[in-house]
C-alpha cells in the first residue's frame, strides 16, 4: 500500500462525491442524479397539469347565463315562444 497522507485520501473522496452531483437548473443546487430526475419528473407533471387546466378553462364557457342576459333574451321572444 502506498504512503498516502490521510488529507489526500479525504480530498480524493470529497472530489469524487462532488463529481457525482448534478446542477438543478431551476434552483441552482447541486444534487444527486436520482434527486434531479425526481424533480424534473415532478416539474413536467405540474406543467402538464397546469396546461390541461388552462385548456379546460378556455373551452368551458359560462356555466349559466347571467340574469341580465336572460332578461334581454326574454324581450326578444314573441308571444308564441316559450322560455327554455
Amino acid at each position: 500500500m502506498p504512503d498516502v497522507p490521510p488529507e489526500a485520501d479525504a480530498a480524493t473522496a470529497a472530489t469524487d462525491a462532488v463529481a457525482k452531483l448534478h446542477l438543478d437548473d431551476v434552483t441552482g443546487e447541486m444534487i444527486s442524479k436520482s434527486e434531479l430526475k425526481k424533480r424534473q419528473k415532478a416539474r413536467e407533471k405540474e406543467a402538464k397539469k397546469s396546461t390541461q387546466a388552462a385548456a379546460q378553462a378556455q373551452t368551458a364557457g359560462p356555466a349559466q347565463p347571467s340574469f341580465k342576459d336572460a332578461t334581454a333574451s326574454e324581450k326578444d321572444l314573441t308571444p308564441n315562444q316559450v322560455r327554455p
